[in-house]
């Protein structure tokens, strides 16, 4: 999981955005899945964990609102988020863009149109620390123990039988 953080803000510090937000909201559902008893992941889970560790840093988008977006965003690859209420699109504002123009508006209507406005690093960051505070708080805990075993780690040296002295995914 440290190492998925860390590339995830790898590649926002390299101006991966697509890259780096995909990573951040598939991040809920990882935890999700590795705190849950059975380790599966599911919409639930998803909300329970956002709820917890990234609401208390970022209250902008709720769990239900967050879980929907990632499901469209992740599925279809479109920002106009499944079963919003009361906004048609999400507009999430770049680094760069949001320290020289501080866009305070967070809703946005024009000609019946509403769009929130999401400073990217904000989100990210929210949950990439609610990641990382509940990795700390969780490790040698169960299930996270025995579900984190079943995560993709990398292996800097190979992973033997099968490969060795190169680095594998697994």
């Amino acid at each position: 999981m440290t190492d998925l953080i860390a590339q995830t803000r790898a590649a926002f510090a390299a101006d991966l955005y697509y890259i780096s937000l995909f990573s951040a909201l598939s991040i809920p559902d990882i935890c999700g899945a590795v705190d849950s008893t059975d380790g599966t992941a599911s919409g639930a889970r998803y909300r329970a964990w956002y709820t917890k560790h990234v609401l208390p840093r970022y209250d902008v988008l709720s769990a239900d609102e967050c879980y929907h977006y990632r499901c469209t965003a992740l599925h279809q690859g479109r920002s106009e988020p499944q079963k919003a209420k009361d906004y048609d699109r999400v507009l999430f504002i770049e680094p760069n863009a949001a320290r020289r123009h501080r866009f305070n508006v967070k809703r946005v209507e024009v000609k019946g149109n509403v769009a929130i406005m999401i400073h990217v690093e904000d989100l990210i960051e929210a949950i990439l620390g609610g990641a990382e505070h509940w990795v700390a708080s969780s490790s040698g805990t169960e299930p996270f123990a025995s579900n984190y075993k079943r995560f993709m780690h990398r292996h800097p040296n190979g992973f033997l039988p099968f490969v060795s002295g190169v680095p594998v995914i697994t």
